[in-house]
């Protein structure tokens, strides 16, 4: 009696940890696809941004270096990119925890 009951409990074990090893599969996947997707949204929002539009500024050929204030759209599109690039660091750091 005594050896079917642990035999059963290792078998219980082993299902619960295949559970659990499977969870964390999905985790996984489920944090890839997110950081992906949070990716393409940065790559995104930073093509969107105006600021410095001639190619020369790139490399440091300033046409006068006037900046003014962020205003409208523009200005959502600065919040919403600070917010998806904290969003990929904080994924990024889950996804090597996890």
């Amino acid at each position: 009696m005594l050896i079917t009951r642990g035999y059963n409990l290792k078998r219980r074990l082993k299902l619960a940890l295949s559970y659990i090893k499977t969870a964390s599969n999905g985790v996984n996947n489920l944090l890839l696809i997110s950081q992906l997707v949070v990716s393409v949204v940065l790559i995104a929002l930073i093509l969107l941004q105006q600021r410095g539009t001639a190619l020369g500024s790139a490399f440091g050929q300033g046409e006068g270096g006037f900046y003014g204030t962020l205003r409208g759209v523009q200005k959502k599109i600065f919040w919403a990119t600070v917010v998806m690039g904290f969003l990929f660091v904080v994924l990024a750091i889950a996804n090597l925890v996890l």
